[in-house]
């Protein structure tokens, strides 16, 4: 078979979900290597928030490793989605899943992040479920 940037054609909502996927995973990324930066230019001396207490240096840089780990995953979960790997839609519930967690853990202030997230998490989630969606992946070429 010869190769070619075409994938197999994806109902709309299997786009969408695609594309939600692949905008959680760059605000991941981008929010993970903001804390990094913070982390290692600012040292101890400045604290990112976290389950009611303040991570400092050490601590706030593997929460933005977290982040940009997560972000990574997600990504390559969407493009693996693109493609019809039955295994994406369970390996993208168990992240939003994850991501719901930290961000709960996290801070449960009330936010424009936290809102944006939790709208992301429920949009990603119901349009894996979607019977057109499902129709897709059910019986789809592995990537």
């Amino acid at each position: 078979m010869p190769f070619t940037f075409a994938g197999p054609a994806l109902p709309v909502t299997l786009r969408l979900c695609r594309t939600l996927v692949w905008t959680q995973a760059a605000f991941t990324i981008l929010g993970g290597a903001f804390i990094l930066m913070i982390a290692l230019m600012f040292g101890s001396s400045d604290a990112i928030p976290f389950h009611g207490e303040a991570l400092t240096g050490t601590g706030a840089a593997m929460l933005g490793a977290v982040y940009l780990a997560a972000g990574v995953a997600l990504a390559w979960f969407g493009a693996a989605l693109g493609h019809l790997a039955p295994w994406a839609r369970a390996a993208i519930v168990s992240m939003q899943v994850f991501l719901a967690l930290l961000t709960i853990f996290r801070s449960t202030d009330l936010s424009v992040s936290l809102a944006v997230n939790v709208a992301l998490v429920v949009a990603i989630v119901a349009l894996l479920f979607v019977p057109d969606t499902q129709r897709a992946l059910v019986g789809a070429p592995q990537a």
